[in-house]
């Protein structure tokens, strides 16, 4: 079902996500990973991470390295406003995503490039540095890549981060370590993932970078009966960090259930209690 909204253009995008959408059967969008953020998910985002940057100055220089047709862009034009972002670029695999979100959002000052974000990113004529980065990378999973891309990823991942990410994971993780070693340091992100690299061996990598190279702010995990993406079978959690290391008192804020602004449960937890937890 379409929303309404006052913004035209958003109605538009979703008009245009579901037509796209519908070209595609499921099992090919689950190989894909192609899931798009829900309208009202990707305006709480956008709202909670606002609450943190508050009015930086030199502007949002916004990225998403899997724009979509442009969801994040449009939560962040609409939470925002455009005057406050500087640049926005987002990166897009799909030629008809890609050309839809050009078409979409170009008036507003989005650049789309169309391309593999894990080639994009390692190539010198990468776009500049974002300061925020909003994204809902793909969920591939391991076994719809292929080794040859598998060993460039993890090559790729360890040459930028310096974390060697076990040849489990998903497409995903890769995005989040590629993406923060892209952004600028003190920059925020919110990334719309899997929640399973919480509770599995093959998210360990992805957990010490959480604990030791960011600054995790928030984890809010949705309950797994309320799956926010109705075909892609997968319970989901939204991370909220800053690119800067963490202060050794700090502790994150885990959240579960319902939305963002009203979660079902909230606790504290220390980093060396983070650490020490398998999952």
């Amino acid at each position: 079902m379409i929303a309404h909204h006052d913004n035209p253009t958003e109605t538009c995008r979703q008009t245009i996500q579901a037509a796209i959408d519908a070209t595609k059967s499921a099992a090919e969008r689950n190989r894909l990973g192609q899931f798009a953020t829900p309208n009202a998910l990707a305006l709480d985002i956008a709202r909670y991470v606002g609450s943190l940057i508050g009015q930086r100055k030199g502007g949002i220089r916004f990225a998403d390295p899997s724009i979509g047709s442009g969801s994040f862009f449009s939560a962040a034009l609409a939470v925002y406003g455009p005057k406050r972002i500087g640049s926005a670029v987002g990166v897009e695999l799909d030629p008809a995503f890609a050309g839809a979100a050009r078409d979409l959002w170009a008036d507003a000052g989005l650049e789309v490039v169309q391309g593999d974000f894990s080639r994009v990113v390692a190539n010198a004529s990468c776009p500049p540095a974002p300061n925020l980065i909003l994204a809902n990378p793909p969920y591939v999973r391991h076994h719809h890549l292929n080794r040859a891309d598998k060993e460039r990823l993890q090559r790729l991942a360890f040459k930028m981060t310096g974390v060697e990410v076990n040849g489990l994971a998903g497409l995903y993780v890769y995005f989040v370590l590629l993406a923060t070693a892209w952004m600028e340091d003190d920059g925020y992100a919110a990334w719309l993932i899997p929640s399973e690299f919480m509770d599995v061996n093959y998210g360990a990598a992805l957990k010490r970078f959480l604990t030791d190279r960011v600054t995790l702010i928030r984890a809010h995990r949705f309950d797994p009966d309320d799956v926010q993406f109705g075909d892609a079978l997968v319970s989901s959690v939204v991370l909220v960090f800053k690119k800067a290391p963490p202060q050794p008192d700090h502790k994150p804020q885990f959240t579960f259930g319902r939305t963002l602004d009203r979660p079902q449960a909230c606790d504290r937890v220390s980093l060396d209690h983070l650490r020490a937890s398998r999952k």
